[in-house]
């Protein structure tokens, strides 16, 4: 993994979690990363909480450009709550957010994010006591080691460091994304298995979205007769023409038959959204020539294809 040419942010204040900032300090550096980092003006130092580290910053939020960093990555502690009494570290965060800059936020670091209000109907975690503020500022909150939603990578404590800093080299690097990349602008006929005529169902909003967006969207549910106008058919095996990805709205150990029938209808992608993850089904259709995409939603990824797109344009 290399980061070389690659600018990063580490935003600090005082009374940040000690090795929430340094351990990702040293793997981004290690990964040939450029690494700032940016104070909010009130020190040129900071302590860690737990009086094992202090960091000199490089610079303050309000002397930098978020065009200027491929990343930023926010520490927990007590030094979100800090930071977002400070405009120019909110404003930093929310513009890199809006330029599609990758943000990285863990233990209380999201709190600096509800600020920049940019979790709305984003998938993310953090410390479970910040639970409560990201679900009331409309976030999706989930009790996982590493959540990647778009461009916002989150973590729940110093445990979960090593996958931490992983996702963001990956993400940064670009390789966490090209599968998705490569299914959403190769494929465009899409089978919704578990596709709802319920407007308010995920799945419903997956099938419109993508409608819209100009996939042949085929609607696979044995109890609805048509989605939107288009035939309802049972299964996979019983549509007319051929499929090439399969998005499955179905519980994670429901998912092996319906990877089976992927297989056997010589589907090119298998894509479980957001909740699915069953590693054996994914191995199954790996080993069967199929690329796999598991835990995210084709609606989300599309709109970060499409932002990323229009941002180096």
């Amino acid at each position: 993994m290399s980061l070389k040419g690659k600018r990063i942010a580490i935003l600090a204040e005082q009374d940040f979690e000690d090795s929430e900032l340094i351990e990702p300090l040293k793997a981004m550096k290690g990964a040939g990363a450029q690494v700032l980092v940016v104070g909010s003006g009130t020190q040129q130092s900071y302590k860690g909480k737990r009086g094992r580290a202090t960091i000199k910053v490089d610079t303050d939020a309000d002397k930098i450009k978020a065009e200027d960093f491929d990343a930023i990555i926010i520490p927990g502690g007590y030094a979100p709550d800090k930071m977002r009494l400070h405009q120019p570290m909110i404003d930093l965060v929310k513009k890199a957010y809006d330029l599609g800059k990758v943000i990285a936020a863990i233990c209380h670091g999201p709190q600096l994010l509800i600020s920049a209000d940019i979790v709305r109907e984003r998938r993310v975690t953090s410390w479970p006591s910040v639970a409560i503020d990201l679900k009331n500022a409309g976030a999706n909150w989930v009790d996982q080691a590493v959540v990647r939603d778009c461009n916002i990578i989150t973590s729940r404590k110093p445990g979960d460091l090593a996958e931490f800093n992983k996702s963001i080299i990956e993400t940064i690097e670009g390789t966490a994304t090209m599968l998705e990349k490569e299914i959403l602008s190769k494929y465009h006929t899409v089978a919704i298995v578990g596709a709802s005529s319920t407007p308010e169902r995920p799945s419903h909003r997956v099938f419109s979205y993508l409608s819209g967006h100009g996939y042949n969207v085929i609607p696979i549910n044995p109890n609805e007769a048509e989605v939107s106008g288009k035939t309802c058919y049972p299964n996979l095996s019983s549509v007319p023409e051929k499929v090439e990805v399969v998005d499955i709205f179905r519980k994670s150990e429901d998912v092996m038959p319906i990877v089976n029938e992927a297989i056997k209808i010589g589907a090119r992608a298998v894509w479980m959204q957001e909740g699915v993850v069953n590693e054996e089904a994914a191995a199954k259709a790996r080993n069967a020539g199929l690329m796999v995409v598991m835990d995210k939603c084709m609606r989300k990824e599309h709109i970060c294809f499409t932002e990323s797109k229009h941002s180096r344009s």
